[in-house]
């Protein structure tokens, strides 16, 4: 079983003359995709064609076709529901959550909770 320690905590250490029969890679870490992104889900958004660089701070890819509209077609890793519904309500009008649909509905009604308690 991998453990780990933290130095600053060691208090005494002892090299001893035995081999080692430690896993070769016991964390899992994969040096290809050390975030985890290949396997985490995808949303598709919407974004504004003047928004586009959000791509450049975020995981978002997007579509290679831009095309001439306002709205510009993109997919986003994310791990986490309730952040990526925060995620879209914190860019305002600028990303629309298309998919998942249940997701995309959920950010719709707490926008509607929030311009209501405007009132």
């Amino acid at each position: 079983e991998a453990k780990s320690f933290r130095l600053d905590r060691i208090v005494s250490a002892q090299l001893l003359d035995a081999p080692s029969n430690a896993p070769s890679n016991p964390t899992g870490f994969d040096p290809n995709d050390p975030f985890g992104f290949s396997t985490r889900r995808r949303a598709e958004l919407a974004i504004r064609r003047d928004a586009t660089w959000l791509a450049d701070y975020f995981e978002i890819e997007l579509d290679s076709d831009l095309g001439s509209g306002d709205w510009v077609r993109a997919t986003m890793a994310y791990g986490n529901d309730d952040w990526l519904i925060r995620f879209c309500l914190s860019q305002g009008d600028r990303v629309r959550l298309v998919e998942p649909g249940n997701l995309a509905r959920e950010t719709v009604r707490r926008a509607q909770t929030g311009v209501d308690g405007l009132s």
